[in-house]
């Protein structure tokens, strides 16, 4: 038997959804923690190897006859390159900035989902609760109709009343036998919703503790508006309206700092070794007499690039637009949900 706890539990353990948003919350740390990465600067690598080979005319020195001979080489180059962004119209700090709202409004959306999947077993499991009671009412019911039939079936027997009343409270079994059908009905369709919602492979033994509940009079103080005033701070789907609203702001900066100049550094080293048949030296010596290193400063000036940065800033305004609508229409329904309630 299973105990609310118990099936509040296991779905925020088991439920498909949360899974889901779990996974997205997780990704979207990871890119939280790339975009704080992309401000180190990179160093790559490389290496090449090349083998050359033909077959040209020459004079003999000797004769001065042409003559033709075969030639080959080899050539072997590496090396390593670095380059930083120095700056770029703050836009890496803003995408910092952005993946960190989005985040947290994930994570708000997590707290949001096991706070509904806590609240929808709850209900579940207070309707097989609800479809228990009716179904033992309405059996108790019957049995006492059932022992009434006897008692005036034997009345009709020695004369005392009329058969019509028999018929009566005959009928009122057959009706109470189709109620008790249609409430049995009822309950395994809750128990099959509540064995559903917990995403149970096998329901056939599946059941619930029946726990003794006391119902005492709470008067609740305040009223729908100073009760929101309260839930408005916490309620995690107002919070992660409100960081979503904080994400689109940060894409206006992002696409605004299209229209900075950026400046980057770049450095590299290289070094390469050649040996042919004419000329032969060790691969360390190449090396060590054959090398070039440098650096270098890029500045970069956005003048005009396709209105891309302009489109790219009005979106950015219209996304801004959307979620402010998006958190207004989140607090009305936490409002009229409120409300209701109350």
């Amino acid at each position: 038997e299973w105990s609310l706890e118990d099936c509040i539990l296991y779905a925020l353990q088991n439920n498909i959804q949360l899974k889901q948003q779990e996974i997205t919350t997780e990704y979207k740390n990871s890119t939280l923690q790339l975009s704080k990465l992309s401000l180190l600067p990179s160093l790559n690598g490389y290496a090449s190897q090349d083998f050359n080979y033909g077959r040209h005319q020459v004079i003999d020195e000797g004769t001065g006859i042409p003559k033709y001979v075969t030639t080959n080489s080899t050539y072997f180059n590496y090396g390593a390159n670095s380059n930083v962004t120095i700056f770029s119209g703050l836009t890496n700090y803003n995408t910092i900035k952005k993946n960190q709202f989005s985040l947290l409004s994930s994570q708000q959306d997590l707290e949001a989902l096991k706070d509904n999947i806590s609240l929808n077993i709850a209900v579940a499991y207070l309707q097989v609760l609800l479809d228990k009671e009716l179904v033992n009412a309405t059996s108790a019911q019957a049995d006492l109709t059932k022992q009434q039939i006897e008692r005036t079936n034997k009345l009709v027997e020695a004369g005392s009343v009329a058969k019509g009343n028999l018929l009566d409270i005959e009928a009122q079994a057959a009706s109470e036998d189709l109620q008790l059908t249609n409430l049995q009905n009822n309950l395994n369709i809750a128990y099959l919703t509540l064995a559903q919602m917990l995403e149970l492979e096998n329901t056939e033994n599946f059941s619930i503790i029946i726990p003794n509940i006391e119902v005492d009079p709470v008067a609740i103080e305040g009223d729908p508006r100073s009760i929101y005033s309260i839930a408005e701070k916490d309620r995690p789907e107002i919070l992660s309206a409100e960081y979503l609203l904080k994400e689109s702001e940060s894409e206006l900066a992002i696409a605004k700092g299209g229209r900075s100049p950026s400046l980057s550094m770049s450095g590299s080293y290289g070094s390469y070794s050649q040996n042919t048949e004419y000329f032969k030296a060790s691969f360390r010596d190449e090396l060590k007499n054959h090398y070039t290193y440098g650096f270098g400063l890029t500045l970069n000036i956005p003048i005009f690039n396709g209105w891309k940065v302009n489109k790219g800033i009005q979106n950015a305004k219209m996304g801004i637009n959307y979620s402010e609508y998006a958190l207004e229409a989140t607090k009305k329904t936490l409002y009229k949900n409120i409300a209701q309630a109350f």
